[in-house]
């Protein structure tokens, strides 16, 4: 299986909409990772209550390039929002909230702040 990873970025509610198709069309047009997928106000979410996630995978966590390669069409789509990105491998051991993150991109930038994520991945 390939070591997937994700970038997030938090929307308002009132925004989830506009932003989801935005990201959705990018990858039906090829644009960014493989998929993509948002956080309804349906599903449960232990986050905060006035934002959803849309969700932009990569296809393989440590590729640095693919993953700036991603986030550099995310801002090129007027996406400037800081933007978290975390390892597929981190959801499957139910890690989430701050610290979790293996990278950050400041808001408006298309840097890469490589972090050193709180869990500790298994051997």
């Amino acid at each position: 299986m390939k070591p997937y990873g994700k970038w997030l970025w938090f929307l308002p509610v009132r925004a989830l909409d506009a932003g989801w198709n935005l990201v959705e069309k990018a990858v039906h047009e090829g644009k960014l990772g493989p998929v993509a997928k948002v956080a309804t106000l349906g599903n449960p979410f232990d986050g905060d209550p006035t934002r959803r996630p849309v969700v932009v995978f990569t296809e393989d966590c440590n590729d640095e390039e693919d993953v700036h390669r991603v986030l550099v069409a995310l801002r090129d789509l007027g996406i400037s929002d800081a933007l978290a990105y975390k390892t597929d491998e981190a959801t499957r051991l139910g890690e989430y909230g701050d610290r979790v993150s293996t990278y950050t991109s400041p808001t408006g930038t298309t840097k890469l702040v490589r972090r050193t994520p709180r869990y500790a991945a298994p051997a």
